[in-house]
């Protein structure tokens, strides 16, 4: 059970490509390294494994974290680039590209620190690096409202089918799960 004082323990598998879900369980090392604390802004790059080059943005510093091995940190300067505008071009087809033409297919997919220096990254002056930002922003909001809406239709599918067309549930099942095989196999009994 991890306290307020531990500090959390970033692992690729904590985040997403939106990053960290507010409900995430963390846990907490066994042994923390003191070089290992995250700082506002670091950012987190998988190594190795079937996601590398999976990226981690570290905004929320309420409470102290430290970030797993297999994960490489990058610190930028904020006079220079927006992290957040890094952050945004790994998710760009670009950077996927990239990861894929740098990465060794070995049975462990990998690149190491030195190789991910190396992805050259369009640094535009900071007022269009903020301009792009928001753009982006704004996008990946209406995305995420779009699946949200759409997981919803989804979700309301079945129960929609079954009263537009005037039939019932299976006994003891809810209106769910349209081609359920126990829905179909009610229909077979009749």
């Amino acid at each position: 059970m991890q306290t307020q004082l531990d500090p959390r323990y970033i692992r690729i598998t904590d985040f997403n490509n939106d990053g960290i879900q507010d409900d995430n369980e963390y846990t907490t090392p066994e042994i923390v390294e003191t070089n290992c604390f995250l700082e506002a802004n670091d950012m987190l790059f998988a190594r190795s494994g079937a996601t590398v080059g999976k990226t981690y943005l570290h905004e929320d510093v309420s409470h102290p974290a430290v970030f797993a091995g297999y994960c490489i940190r990058f610190s930028f300067d904020a006079e220079e680039v927006l992290p957040r505008f890094v952050w945004l071009f790994t998710k760009s087809a670009a950077f996927t590209h990239w990861v894929q033409t740098v990465q060794r297919p070995s049975g462990q997919p990998n690149i190491n620190k030195q190789e991910f220096k190396s992805v050259e990254i369009p640094v535009p002056p900071l007022a269009k690096q903020r301009e792009l930002v928001d753009a982006m922003e704004a996008a990946r909001a209406a995305r995420r409202a779009k699946l949200a809406e759409a997981d919803a239709l989804l979700a309301g599918m079945d129960a929609y089918l079954l009263e537009t067309l005037g039939l019932a549930s299976p006994p003891g099942k809810p209106a769910q799960g349209f081609c359920d095989p126990a829905w179909c196999n009610h229909w077979q009994e009749v």
